[in-house]
């Protein structure tokens, strides 16, 4: 007991070498590492991509909406959807999206 008292560590006696001790958070923050080297290559880098694929459109939408400003890109996206529709259909379409913003 004198010796847990006096700040000594009960048991075998300890040499100089220091464990490392990996707790989880030290595991999930190495898992995360490998996952950004993942996200680097993902269809999130390119729009084109990204307008291919109408779930990943979603999803962009989505996480644009809930964390930036969204303005942006559903413009950029309104005007790709004008240049592929005919002159009177785009100037209704133009109209309508005047109106609602």
């Amino acid at each position: 007991m004198g010796e847990v008292a006096g700040g000594a560590a009960p048991g075998p006696p300890r040499s100089g070498l220091v464990s490392i001790i990996i707790g989880a958070e030290d595991e999930d923050f190495e898992n995360e590492l490998e996952a950004n080297s993942e996200d680097q290559n993902s269809q999130f880098q390119s729009l084109e991509q990204v307008k291919r694929r109408p779930a990943h459109l979603m999803a962009l939408l989505q996480h644009v909406a809930l964390q930036f400003e969204p303005g942006p890109l559903l413009c950029c996206l309104h005007a790709d959807m004008l240049s592929s529709l005919g002159p009177k259909e785009a100037k209704k379409a133009f109209l309508d999206f005047y109106h609602s913003f």
